[in-house]
């Protein structure tokens, strides 16, 4: 516990941003679904004329 500590107080700057900014894998995972649909849904098409809109 005690390198815990020595460790947060000597990164102190660096956690502090890393909670303001908390960055996230939000944008990928949306992508991603996105792709996914896409895909299930051109399922069987051998072409984009055949897609439905």
């Amino acid at each position: 516990m005690h390198r815990f500590v020595l460790t947060v107080r000597k990164r102190l700057d660096a956690v502090i941003a890393y909670s303001d900014l908390w960055p996230t894998n939000a944008i990928s995972e949306g992508v991603s679904r996105t792709a996914g649909t896409l895909k299930n849904r051109a399922s069987g098409f051998r072409h984009l004329g055949a897609l439905p809109t």
